[in-house]
């Protein structure tokens, strides 16, 4: 196996002073004791700490004082980013009609000028494919055909709501997806906030799946969902029309872009690495086979049901001080070096641009460069073309798309910190098992409609998370 490096032998996170190292965080991970020199020293927790009382939790849900201070840790350092966010994104309602300026489509503005929605263009999009808008003549002949079936003259929102009523539902549904698709290239600005999602929604899945777990076997699911949900939404705060945006899609396990970006882009993302599932227990939930939520009424809610038709199971750390307080680092330095990215670069006003490669997300791959090179066993001199893997940094991808006289790129730096952060992460939750436990459960998830998850590697059906078990199982 690849050595993986101590992940915090270069972060130093610290309350009222100090630093510690951690020697092997792979050794608790699998249920092994650490080091007495390895204890962490947090951030300063008191604000965290104060909205996790008041949300309800206990020192009891997490094993320990030391536990909940970690806790503690994470949820500090998840208000602070989305704040950090909300901040950054204000640039773009003090630009709005700059980057409107420069659209240039006009199907992208209603009758009174606005810009319109996300939802507003989909649904005139539609309006335009059915009716044949964009061949004049075509639509006048359809028009004819339709008043010649209706046996009356029609104006246009009548031929419309003709065509629309005719056409077949996975037809309409089609023509929307296609138009929203659109909508991202055609209507919006690209900025960054697309690929900062994904940190946010790493973190969020981190606190979320972590604080939710701690509390569950003693208040029961719904219950241990309101308190988590509340210590979050009270830690963030006030959030402008983007961050709500983004915030509501991360509650709902959703990676689509927002109703109403407002104008700017904020982009779609694949999903989130299991492996990159830091908290302390991460739940594998998918959706039914026909790609559909399953609805959950309010009876069903009160009874701790949740809209997770197929579940695919949940992957839990170790339930110990020095996990808790692990998993806590790893949350706030990759906290601290985004907020520090978003302090270099502008969400807008930028010179030069960052490769979405840059951030720890799905779309991260290696570049493909193809080499000739002489084949030498035939001695022929002749040469074949070879392929070469090799990842570009973000100087030389910011180099290329610049306008700037320098070479100094700000974020650059930082966005590759950030990056090997992620890289050690996703090394120390392999090492725990998790990504094969999504593996496992995910497998079984598609093969049958009641999956026996208990079968797979430390995953534990949801049956089994308010009985504690989940809490002292080691790997």
């Amino acid at each position: 196996m690849k050595f993986i490096k101590p992940f915090t032998t270069a972060v130093c996170v610290t309350l009222l002073g100090g630093c510690a190292s951690i020697s092997n965080p792979i050794s608790s991970l699998t249920g092994e004791a650490p080091p007495s020199e390895a204890q962490a020293i947090a951030i300063d927790t008191g604000g965290a700490l104060t909205t996790l009382q008041s949300a309800g939790f206990v020192e009891s849900d997490f094993g320990s004082p030391a536990s909940m201070r970690s806790a503690a840790v994470m949820l500090s350092a998840l208000g602070a980013e989305w704040q950090a966010f909300n901040a950054w994104t204000e640039e773009l309602f003090e630009r709005q009609s700059e980057l409107k300026g420069k659209i240039g489509f006009s199907e992208c503005f209603g009758e009174s000028g606005n810009l319109l929605t996300y939802s507003q263009y989909a649904d005139e999009d539609v309006k335009r494919r059915v009716t044949y808008a964009s061949t004049p003549d075509l639509q006048k002949s359809e028009w004819q055909r339709a008043e010649l079936k209706a046996g009356k003259k029609m104006d246009l929102d009548d031929f419309v709501e003709w065509q629309l009523a005719r056409e077949n539902d996975e037809v309409l549904e089609q023509h929307r997806h296609r138009a929203l698709r659109e909508y991202g290239s055609k209507c919006t600005i690209g900025t960054p906030t697309n690929h900062a999602h994904y940190v946010l929604n790493v973190h969020f899945a981190d606190v979320k799946g972590s604080l939710f777990a701690a509390a569950i076997d003693r208040v029961g699911a719904h219950r241990a969902l309101k308190m988590t949900t509340r210590a979050m939404q009270q830690q963030v705060g006030s959030m402008n029309e983007v961050t709500k945006a983004l915030w509501k899609l991360s509650d709902g396990g959703e990676w689509r872009t927002p109703t109403a970006p407002l104008p700017a882009f904020v982009g779609r993302s694949e999903g989130i690495l299991p492996w990159h599932l830091g908290g302390m227990c991460s739940p594998f939930g998918s959706r039914s086979r026909n790609n559909e939520p399953v609805p959950v009424d309010e009876i069903a809610v009160a009874l701790g049901y949740e809209p997770r038709p197929t579940d695919g199971g949940w992957h839990c750390l170790t339930w110990s001080d020095y996990n808790w307080e692990l998993v806590a680092e790893l949350v706030a330095n990759e906290s601290k070096l985004f907020r520090e990215y978003m302090i270099e670069y502008s969400a807008i006003s930028n010179g030069y641009s960052v490769p979405s490669w840059a951030y720890p997300g799905p779309n991260q791959t290696n570049q493909k460069f193809y080499t000739r090179r002489r084949d030498l066993k035939r001695d022929s001199g002749m040469s074949s073309q070879s392929t070469v893997h090799e990842r570009e940094t973000c100087n030389t991808y910011a180099a290329k798309n610049s306008n700037l006289m320098t070479w100094l790129y700000p974020a650059c730096s930082t966005l590759e910190d950030l990056a090997n952060a992620f890289d050690d992460r996703a090394e120390l939750m392999r090492a725990a098992g998790r990504a094969d436990a999504f593996t496992c459960s995910r497998d079984l998830t598609a093969s049958s409609y009641a999956p026996d998850v208990s079968k797979c590697p430390s995953v534990f059906p949801r049956s089994s998370m308010e009985s504690r078990i989940h809490k002292v199982t080691s790997f």
